[in-house]
C-alpha cells in the first residue's frame, strides 16, 4: 500500500513539473497577456528634434497630410516653424503603433494619435484560443496579480494559459479568414478586450516618457448601411414587421413606420438593418437624436468589419478618462453639420473641410498647451 501511494504521488508531482513546464517553455515573458508576440524587426524613425509626432491607422494617415497647416497655426507667432513628423500607416492597429514608438530613440513633447478604424485588419490571435484569452486577461485584471507580474514578470510564463501566439513581421498583413458571423462576434470581445488593455499601454508609455498625448476619437460614416446583418440576429416575426414597415416606409408613412421599428429595436438589438432602418425612419420624423443612437448601432453591428467601430471610440472615451489624457471630439467637429451637409468624401474619409478643421482645434490646444 506505501508502494503503491508512493507511486501515485510520483506520477501526480511528476505530472504537475511536466504541466508547468510546458507552460513555461510555451509561454512568452510578458505581464500583460496579449496573445501576439513580435519578432525582432527595425522599425524605427529618426525624428530628430522635432517637438510633434502623429501616430495611428489610415484616419492618421489622412490627417497627417495636414501637417503643414497644423505647423504654420501653431507658429505663428514663433521665428521657426515647428517640424511634426509623420509615423502613421495605413492598416495599422494598435499594435503595431505602440511597437512602433517603442523603438524610438526618444519621444518628442506632443504625440497626437488618430487611429481605432483598423483594428480588424490583422489577425492578433487563434479563434480556438479565445476562452482562454478571456481567462488571461481575467487573471491579469486581478490587482494583486498585476502587482505581482510588474514586480516579476518572469512568473507569467507559469501563470498564464498556454495560447498559439501570433507572431508579427516587419510587414502588414491583411487578415484573409473568412470567419462566420457566430465567430465574428465572439472574437469582437477579444478585439475590444486588445483594443482597451493597449490604450492603457500606449498612454502610460507616453505620460511615463514625458511626452503629452492627444488623442482623437473617429468619424464613422453612419449614412452607410451596413453591408452585413449577422445571421441569427432576427426572427421570422420581426422579419414580418420589418416587411410591414419597409411597406410603410415606401408610402412615406414614417410615424407609422416607427412605432413599429421602436419596437423592433428592442426585439432584435442585435440586428444591423433593423437599427438602420429606424435611424432613418427617426431621422425622417425629426428625431435626430435618437436618429444618430441607432444609425451608430446599425455601424457597431454590421459583420463585415470594413471600418471601424462606435464601440472603439466608447472605449478611447473610458480610457483616456481614466489616465487623464486629452480627447479632441473629431466626431463632433464632423457631425455637428449631420443632415445638413455632405459629411463623408467616400466610406471612410471625412471631407477636407472636416479635417481642416480639427487641425485648427489640435493646434489651438498645442498652443495653449505649450503657452504660446
Amino acid at each position: 500500500m506505501k508502494k503503491f501511494l508512493g507511486i501515485s504521488f510520483i506520477l501526480i508531482f511528476g505530472s504537475g513539473i511536466a504541466f508547468l513546464t510546458h507552460r513555461y517553455i510555451k509561454n512568452p515573458e510578458n505581464s500583460i497577456p496579449y496573445p501576439y508576440i513580435f519578432n525582432q524587426f527595425e522599425n524605427s524613425v529618426d525624428i530628430g528634434n522635432a517637438p510633434i509626432i502623429i501616430i495611428g491607422d489610415r484616419l492618421g494617415k489622412r490627417l497627417a497630410s495636414f501637417k503643414e497647416l497644423i505647423a504654420d497655426k501653431i507658429s505663428e507667432n514663433l521665428s521657426t516653424k515647428v517640424k511634426i513628423i509623420d509615423l502613421t500607416e495605413k492598416g495599422e492597429g494598435l499594435h503595431r503603433t505602440i511597437h512602433k514608438i517603442k523603438q524610438l530613440p526618444r519621444l518628442p513633447l506632443i504625440t497626437i494619435y488618430l487611429g481605432g478604424s483598423e483594428e480588424f485588419f490583422e489577425q492578433k490571435f487563434q479563434t480556438k484560443d479565445i476562452d482562454n484569452i478571456l481567462l488571461n486577461f481575467k487573471l491579469y485584471d486581478d490587482d494583486r496579480i498585476k502587482t505581482l507580474l510588474m514586480i516579476f514578470p518572469v512568473l507569467s510564463r507559469l501563470l498564464y494559459q498556454n495560447v498559439t501566439y501570433h507572431q508579427f513581421t516587419k510587414n502588414i498583413k491583411e487578415d484573409t479568414n473568412n470567419y462566420s458571423d457566430q465567430i465574428i462576434q465572439k472574437r469582437n470581445i477579444i478585439h475590444f478586450k486588445l483594443f482597451e488593455q493597449e490604450l492603457n499601454e500606449l498612454f502610460s508609455f507616453v505620460k511615463d516618457k514625458g511626452s503629452y498625448l492627444i488623442a482623437l476619437n473617429q468619424p464613422i460614416n453612419i449614412d452607410l448601411p451596413p453591408k452585413k446583418t449577422c445571421d441569427g440576429s432576427i426572427d421570422q416575426l420581426s422579419k414580418d414587421m420589418l416587411v410591414q414597415a419597409t411597406e410603410l416606409i415606401k408610402k412615406r408613412d414614417y410615424k407609422a413606420a416607427y412605432t413599429i421599428t421602436k419596437e423592433l429595436v428592442l426585439i432584435a438589438p442585435a440586428n444591423a438593418k433593423i437599427h438602420y432602418i429606424h435611424g432613418e425612419v427617426s431621422r425622417k420624423l425629426g428625431l435626430l437624436k435618437e436618429a444618430m443612437n441607432s444609425l451608430e448601432m446599425a455601424s457597431a453591428y454590421d459583420c463585415k468589419q470594413w471600418h471601424g467601430n462606435p464601440i472603439f471610440n466608447k472605449i478611447l472615451t473610458k480610457t483616456a478618462l481614466q489616465n487623464e489624457v486629452l480627447v479632441l471630439d473629431f466626431k463632433k467637429i464632423v457631425y455637428d453639420q449631420w443632415n445638413q451637409n455632405v459629411l463623408f468624401m467616400d466610406e471612410i474619409y471625412p471631407q477636407n473641410l472636416y479635417y481642416e478643421r480639427a487641425s485648427e482645434a489640435l493646434a489651438g490646444k498645442i498652443k495653449k498647451l505649450l503657452k504660446l
